[in-house]
């Protein structure tokens, strides 16, 4: 009797990452989405860190939960890609258009004109337009729309309900260059990738 032996290639530790950064390359790339590393979210944190965190963290539970991960990864790096900061708004807006209630739209329409319909496609657009439920009163209508809505809340709330949050602000300028030194290793395994292709 014959049994059958399954080679399993051993997983690199920086596999995932190098997946997301070429998920997520042409997007981040841009001039225009550079510009959201000074746009202010949350304490001590950008729009740009708030959105990247997210996309990372729905990228890892999508793809373990066999959802439609990569659609997720482009919806959640784009889902606060709205066009001014919020914080800086000046005029008395109505309660309903105030940035809470607008901005998931006004996100997909900035993101669509940006990169177009070939990255923002329906299901992404779908993802995107119900990430602040129930502000947006539609509630998601696929898993990958309920974990974004989930994520974005966590991640927002981090600041509030984490007990080391002030540890965390303090070792900032560390944790930055841990992202550095990991963001030079996923470029150098992609540039390593692409010579051997």
């Amino acid at each position: 009797m014959f049994i059958g032996i399954r080679l399993v290639k051993k997983k690199n530790k920086y596999d995932d990452y190098v997946e997301f950064y070429e998920l997520v390359e042409p997007i981040i790339k841009t001039e225009e989405y550079l510009k959201r590393k000074e746009f202010p979210h949350h304490i001590d944190e950008s729009a740009y860190d708030h959105m990247m965190r997210v996309a990372f963290d729905c990228y890892k539970i999508g793809k373990r939960s066999k959802m439609d991960y990569k659609s997720l990864t482009i919806a959640a790096i784009l889902h606060d890609f709205y066009e001014k900061p919020w914080q800086y708004q000046t005029e008395k807006l109505p309660l309903f258009k105030q940035h809470g209630f607008t901005h998931a739209q006004n996100a997909i329409d900035n993101a669509k004109k940006v990169y177009g319909s070939e990255v923002v496609t329906k299901k992404v657009e779908s993802i995107m337009k119900t990430h602040m439920f129930p502000l947006n009163i539609k509630p998601p209508t696929s898993r990958e729309g309920w974990l974004l809505t989930f994520i974005d809340k966590v991640d927002s709330i981090d600041f509030i309900l984490h007990p080391v949050i002030l540890f965390k602000i303090l070792r900032k300028e560390e944790i930055d260059q841990e992202r550095k030194l990991t963001l030079r290793k996923v470029k150098n395994i992609i540039k390593r990738k692409n010579e051997s292709s």
